[in-house]
């Protein structure tokens, strides 16, 4: 269902965070959904705790694997949970992370916890093979895909008139389709990026945006709090990006450095970067009482 958007919906930053991606990253740093009595939840938050962070987002992606937890077990989950959580746990450690050679490992023991809590299987395998390079914008793809139909129904309308932030979010979400559409028309691209693309747009892959276009409205006092709310919301639902190049030039400065003990120990779970001893994560998980730092070791 197409959520309803008033006149004055891109003036203010209020009307904005109606999104369908905006609303459902917002949940996840609900501070009121706790689950301090799951088995994971003292694994993983003394795991987070000894990693250093640009920001402090441990509280945040505990809340977030809260929040899926509790509503796994109502009847209102559905896969696109698992999705949104997915590209938001990638996008939220790869942009805050310190140490960038830790992000694989502390990504790849949160998706086992997901996949084997206490038995139950609550998000299944990942769809693409995100990594640091393409994260970014496969998340912008997914995410405009689930505000598409909204959108379209307020530029239907003939307005035009927004404020900055969401200038900016229209012009990067529009400037990664179109890049995409161009990139992708070759149906034998099989990169990462172009399979997502042709996912998530595969009825969609020749639309023309062109009039989707919007005018910085004068500022107002209404304005001028909401977008000052924004940014106060923004730092705590969604990290600012580390941009393609800053994080290369990190992580060439880091291949220097010597590799610290990562802060997780996982389970029976290999790829080409890991390989998680399952004995070990098992018995962390069932242990109430045990509030170690768990590491992965390479394969």
């Amino acid at each position: 269902m197409v959520a309803q958007l008033e006149v004055c919906f891109l003036y203010n930053d209020d009307d904005l965070n109606k999104l369908p991606s905006k609303q459902k990253y917002a949940n996840f740093n609900n501070r009121d959904v706790g689950c301090r009595d799951a088995s994971f939840y003292k694994y993983v938050e003394s795991g987070l705790n000894q990693e250093k962070w640009q920001k402090g987002v441990s509280e945040q992606i505990l809340n977030s694997l809260c929040y899926i937890y509790k509503k796994y077990k109502s009847e209102n989950f559905n896969s696109d949970d698992c999705d949104y959580l997915y590209y938001w746990l990638n996008y939220i450690i790869y942009s805050n992370i310190t140490y960038q050679l830790h992000s694989i490992r502390v990504i790849t023991v949160l998706n086992f916890l997901l996949q084997n809590n206490d038995g139950r299987n609550i998000c299944h395998d990942n769809k693409f093979n995100v990594d640091r390079e393409n994260y970014r914008d496969i998340k912008l793809l997914f995410d405009f895909s689930k505000d598409y139909d909204t959108l379209k129904n307020y530029f239907s309308t003939g307005q035009r008139i927004c404020n900055s932030n969401f200038k900016q979010y229209l012009d990067e979400h529009i400037r990664i389709y179109n890049e995409l559409k161009n990139k992708c028309i070759k149906l034998e691209n099989g990169e990462e990026t172009c399979i997502a693309f042709k996912e998530y747009f595969k009825d969609k892959k020749d639309l023309d945006l062109s009039e989707w276009k919007c005018n910085v409205g004068v500022s107002t006092d209404r304005l001028t709090s909401t977008e000052e709310n924004h940014e106060n919301q923004e730092e705590l639902s969604e990290p600012d990006v580390v941009h393609h190049g800053e994080e290369k030039k990190k992580s060439q400065e880091e291949t220097l450095r010597t590799e610290e003990e990562s802060a997780f120990r996982g389970s029976s779970f290999t790829n080409s970067n890991v390989h998680i001893e399952h004995s070990e994560l098992r018995f962390n998980i069932d242990n109430k009482n045990n509030s170690s730092v768990f590491t992965v070791s390479k394969a």
